[in-house]
């Protein structure tokens, strides 16, 4: 199941479209599955989807601009309007890049993985009246498959990032480098490798036998499983062909999640099959669908260890100049800074939340230093700062105990069921 990040009053303004108070209290999860405190109802998180990015499997550092996609990927100020306000990111329904199966909003959503991108909560340039949810997908290997949006109406994954920003959240207009850095970001998502065998080899091989007459010519297997072009298949409209490598771990399916599971989906597009074909089709499917990744722990070491290698995104911005970057990355890390604060338990005296405080003035100093155009003050800023990350790092780490991002405090919420999120 997907698990991710949700902060206190995160949803508040998303909830207001359709929840009355003591909804506040009931299982929805934005950023995945979300685990709460008994004790106090603060918000913890413990696993999310594992990042998967082609330069760093093959042991390559990632770019600088790849690692600020990355950031921005996960800031709600790229975002617009209610999203915004909300708290919601890009990586509130793609944690990592993946599919958000647990994401669900009343008002929003039909069902977990669903959101209603047209909905006038989310502005007023796409809203069209209707409640009419569609699937969240997963980014996994995107550049290799355009065209983009469940619609396949866009063409290049350029013009789909200024488009979710622009016109389905009502952002600002980026600057060409915020969309440089998203597109570099999401050129490094990969598809998941494949996972081990589901059925017997003469099971998969009458399958597969099956797939090439039935599926293969829009499902090309040489082509990611898909075709590059838009179909009807009797789901109400033109959509894009997805891939089918990842579907394991991007259930419902079908572009407005109608599909449970793989045998509801397989059963709306094939049929006059004997059971025993269906079976061996299905197989199949699900083999070419299975994922051998699993899940990656959320720790405060973790989550430390990233907001210090992306200190060097400061530095990168210091020594080229880029004022707009600088102030945007300081904001970013002291926004992250803050998060981190949130899941700590206060302590007597100094402690480690007292650390995150000093972290964020730094942060805010620098990005001054930045917005004001004074290069030399924020290159003098920076050596300080990361050195007071690097001294301070291990008193934060070693807060976990207690904390939010300690599993023993934490119980399991999940998110409604299809049948509950439709009553």
């Amino acid at each position: 199941m997907r698990r991710g990040a949700v902060l206190p009053g995160a949803m508040a303004l998303l909830l207001s479209i359709s929840a009355s108070a003591q909804d506040l209290g009931q299982p929805h999860a934005i950023e995945g599955l979300r685990w709460v405190d008994a004790a106090t109802g603060r918000i913890g998180v413990v696993v999310r989807p594992p990042q998967l990015l082609r330069d760093e499997i093959a042991g390559s550092r990632l770019s600088n601009l790849a690692r600020l996609g990355a950031l921005a990927f996960r800031q709600p100020a790229v975002l617009g309007g209610a999203a915004r306000l909300a708290g919601l990111s890009c990586a509130s329904c793609h944690p990592n890049g993946a599919a958000n199966v647990e994401f669900f909003v009343p008002g929003l959503s039909d069902r977990p993985g669903n959101v209603d991108v047209t909905h006038s909560a989310l502005g007023d340039l796409l809203a069209n009246g209707r409640h009419d949810p569609v699937n969240i997908p997963s980014l996994r290997g995107v550049a290799q498959t355009a065209p983009y949006g469940r619609s396949g109406a866009v063409a290049s994954l350029r013009a789909f990032a200024r488009r979710a920003i622009v016109t389905e959240f009502e952002g600002d207009e980026p600057p060409p480098w915020l969309v440089d850095a998203l597109v570099a970001y999401q050129n490094q998502l990969v598809l998941p490798r494949p996972g081990p065998a589901v059925a017997a080899p003469e099971i998969l091989a009458r399958g597969a036998a099956i797939f090439e007459i039935h599926c293969a010519r829009c499902h090309i297997p040489s082509a990611a499983y898909q075709d590059g072009r838009r179909h009807d298949v009797g789901t109400g409209g033109v959509f894009d062909t997805p891939s089918l490598r990842g579907l394991a771990e991007t259930a419902p399916y079908l572009h407005d999640g109608r599909a449970a599971d793989l045998r509801d989906a397989l059963s709306h597009g094939v049929s006059g099959l004997a059971p025993r074909a269906f079976t061996d089709l299905q197989a199949h499917v699900a083999g070419i669908g299975a994922v051998a990744a699993g899940e990656t722990a959320i720790t405060l070491a973790g989550e430390v260890a990233g907001l210090t290698a992306d200190l060097e995104l400061l530095a990168w911005a210091g020594r080229r100049e880029f004022s707009a970057i600088g102030t945007f990355v300081a904001t970013a890390l002291r926004r992250e800074a803050g998060l981190i604060h949130a899941r700590l338990r206060k302590t007597s005296g100094e402690g480690p939340r007292d650390l995150l405080l000093g972290w964020s003035m730094a942060f805010r100093d620098i990005g001054q230093a930045f917005e004001a155009g004074d290069f030399i003050r924020a290159r003098t800023l920076y050596p300080q700062l990361a050195g007071r990350l690097r001294r301070d790092a291990p008193r934060v780490v070693a807060a976990a105990p207690g904390s939010l991002y300690d599993p023993a405090r934490l119980a399991p919420v999940r998110a409604p069921s299809d049948a509950e999120a439709q009553r």
